[in-house]
């Protein structure tokens, strides 16, 4: 995806400004949540390159589960993928794929909700 790095740093800058804590995470957070920033772009891109949603909604899935034993929020993914819903607006096909990830943090059982 050719706007990665904007789409990295304006997902960093939204959530610093939505979640305040983000402010004062340590350096090693901070990589993390880059990364993660990053692996989200990373996987949407992937699904939209072979056309199958569900490279991303399983992805979705899986880091939901990874951040939230780790103690960060599901909401955090939230965020994220509705601030890159409003950045790719333009782009139905990656508009759809961040609808049906956002999906997934609503669905019954979903390790978000815990």
């Amino acid at each position: 995806m050719k706007r990665r790095g904007e789409l990295i740093d304006s997902a960093l800058a939204d959530l610093r400004e939505r979640v305040p804590s983000v402010r004062d995470y340590t350096p090693a957070q901070l990589d993390s949540t880059i990364s993660d920033l990053g692996y989200i772009v990373d996987f949407l891109a992937a699904a939209l390159y072979v056309d199958d949603s569900s490279l991303f909604t399983d992805f979705v899935g899986w880091l939901v589960e990874i951040l939230t034993s780790r103690k960060v929020p599901a909401a955090a993914v939230g965020l994220t993928l509705g601030h890159y819903h409003r950045q790719l607006r333009d782009f139905p096909r990656a508009a759809r794929f961040l609808a049906l990830g956002e999906t997934v943090l609503a669905a019954p059982g979903d390790p978000a909700r815990r």
